[in-house]
């Protein structure tokens, strides 16, 4: 397998994996497994929700975070090895992120933990390093915020295409809840859809071509794009 093709093979299994709402975590040297409310950060670093109860202070803890995913060829066990911690409560984004996915999920009776991968397995064999998974940091991550806004003030049309289109639901109510280089998360009717793009997307005018080819392919119209570049 060359460069690209791993690539794109990563690139798949990070687009399923944001599929999952919920992940195996194993505490390894605490020789303890939960059963986690997760999702991934832009980067594809796993976020999960802990028991407050639950207090390893000190070093981070390393663990593995896995989920089984279904493909059209049966079975594959994704599973991330690091270090995890607690994320600190001034780091709003993270925290602003996983509470879109769970809204009042982290409260008093439980913390948010992340996941900081050093190697990834596939069905028990070893098949790539952080550098491998993780995603940079993308230039349009200044304009989430107007990406977000724009979409859900004056998109909700085309956005209920998509699901009917790609989810075969019909909500009355949809909003774009997070966004990611590779794919953006939808809430409709209360649940949680992920739509993944074609291509990684790094700039604002990218991710706009996407949410118009998406559009189109919907049945919504080729010009109505969404997170149309300033």
């Amino acid at each position: 397998m060359n460069g690209n093709e791993r690539d794109s093979t990563f690139r798949s299994l990070r687009q399923r994996a944001r599929q999952h709402d919920a992940a195996d975590v194993v505490f390894t040297a605490r020789e303890q497994t939960l059963h986690c409310f997760s999702a991934l950060a832009e980067d594809g670093s796993p976020l999960f929700a802990v028991d407050a109860t639950i207090d390893w202070c000190g070093d981070p803890q390393p663990a593995s975070w896995s989920v089984s995913l279904q493909g059209q060829t049966g079975s594959t066990l994704l599973r991330l090895l690091g270090n995890a911690s607690p994320v600190a409560q001034s780091d709003a984004e993270l925290h602003v992120r996983f509470e879109a996915f769970f809204p009042g999920r982290l409260n008093a009776a439980s913390r948010l933990w992340r996941l900081e991968p050093q190697a990834v397995e596939l069905d028990g064999e070893v098949s790539g390093t952080a550098e491998r998974w993780l995603l940079p940091m993308a230039g349009w991550q200044g304009d989430r915020q107007y990406i977000t806004d724009h979409m859900n003030e004056d998109h909700i049309e085309q956005m209920q295409a998509m699901c009917r289109h790609f989810f075969a639901v019909a909500p009355q109510q949809v909003a774009l809840i997070a966004l990611d280089s590779e794919g953006m998360h939808l809430r409709a009717d209360g649940q949680v859809h992920y739509l993944p793009f074609a291509r990684c997307c790094d700039g604002t005018r990218e991710v706009a071509m996407e949410t118009v080819r998406l559009s189109a392919e919907a049945g919504a119209g080729p010009d109505h794009g969404a997170a149309t570049a300033g």
